[in-house]
């Protein structure tokens, strides 16, 4: 059966429990109905200093902030949405932005029911595949994951079920079904940004719920330190091109050297089939990063490397990105990081410096 997207939307919202809801959306406190939330603020400058495409050199000052809110209407039942403010259109070339081109959307839009270690979901989310994007050490560690890995802004419906107390420690095995969101909830305000139509197709982007992701998530191990690991399939069904495929697995260990420093090491691969719905394209991205941290001191080292097998009669490429940060966070919830970074894409390499002051507030 297929569906409409905004009848999608709406249908979603019907169903319970989003994956990527942090603690905050399940608090101890038993009082119903109430609110609660995250306000995550990020102020970020990136100076562009040295490219071998003169284009791509700006200096560039904006914000990602994030509110992300709750109601909670009973014990088992919650609402949970999301909002991005950040710059929602491309930078013209060689022309520095200072907050520029900055718009409000709704990245998570959801209903969730949780029952013991059952959670369902639906409305607008991101599957849940790769721990990279999120999780990769340093200023600019997760750069190519958000770009080229992550997954957002869908419609469908989903859940997880988590097991605890097993000899190999916690595991949650999590499914959802999903098309691309193109709703009106894909536009933006303030600032307009491009909408993605159905009509423009590609993998993902069908209408109807045929796309899907599987994962499984595992932590608390019975071995030193904080070990957790993430195993993720998606399959990405597509009208007017190849369906695309991808596979994740990757680990993030945080060990204490001691009482006042942890090394946490992160490695993940994820493999592209037929990327992008073209025939015959395969991608290989690995992603290693350390992070170091004494105090409230941090530094951290990360290295992705991306290797396009193209089809035939394209050009093949490999590409990487390498960056070292350090940064300092204040018992006021306030951090300061400063980081560089270089980039190799299409043979092009480019060199940034950069600073983020963040800030984050619960209620």
């Amino acid at each position: 059966m297929r569906l409409g997207i905004d009848k999608l939307v709406l249908a979603g919202m019907t169903v319970g429990a989003t994956l990527a809801a942090p603690s905050t959306g399940i608090a101890d406190e038993q009082s119903y109905p109430r609110f609660s939330g995250e306000i995550s603020v990020e102020i970020q400058n990136d100076n562009t200093f040295d490219s071998d495409d003169p284009a791509e050199e700006r200096n560039e000052l904006g914000t990602l902030t994030e509110p992300n809110l709750f109601f909670h209407a009973s014990e088992n039942f919650y609402l949970n949405a999301g909002l991005t403010i950040e710059a929602v259109q491309d930078a013209q070339p060689g022309d520095d932005r200072f907050f520029d081109d900055h718009g409000v959307f709704v990245e998570v839009l959801t209903a969730n029911a949780v029952f013991g270690g059952l959670h369902l979901y639906g409305g607008k989310f991101g599957p849940n595949f790769s721990i990279a994007f999120d999780a990769a050490a340093g200023l600019y560690g997760t750069d190519i994951s958000e770009d080229d890995i992550e997954l957002s802004e869908f419609v469908g419906v989903g859940g997880a079920y988590t097991v605890g107390d097993l000899p190999v420690g916690t595991l949650t095995g999590s499914a959802s079904i999903f098309t691309q969101d193109t709703s009106r909830l894909a536009d933006s305000w303030i600032t307009r940004r491009e909408r993605t139509r159905q009509a423009a197709g590609g993998p993902g982007n069908t209408g109807s719920l045929e796309s899907f992701a599987v994962a499984i998530d595992g932590e608390d191990l019975p071995v030193p330190g904080s070990l957790r690991y993430h195993v993720g399939y998606v399959h990405l069904a597509s009208d007017t091109t190849e369906d695309e495929d991808r596979l994740a697995i990757g680990a993030e260990w945080g060990l204490a050297v001691t009482d006042e420093v942890t090394v946490t090491p992160l490695v993940e691969y994820v493999y592209f089939d037929n990327a992008g719905g073209t025939d015959g394209e395969e991608r290989d991205y690995l992603t290693g990063s350390l992070l170091l941290e004494y105090g409230n001191w941090n530094a951290a080292v990360a290295y992705t490397n991306r290797d396009i097998s193209a089809a035939p009669g394209a050009q093949d490429a490999d590409d990487f990105q390498f960056q070292l940060s350090a940064g300092y966070a204040f018992e006021i919830g306030l951090s300061l990081d400063v980081g560089y970074k270089i980039n190799e894409s299409a043979n092009v390499d480019t060199s940034t410096v950069g600073a983020l002051l963040a800030y984050s507030y619960e209620f």
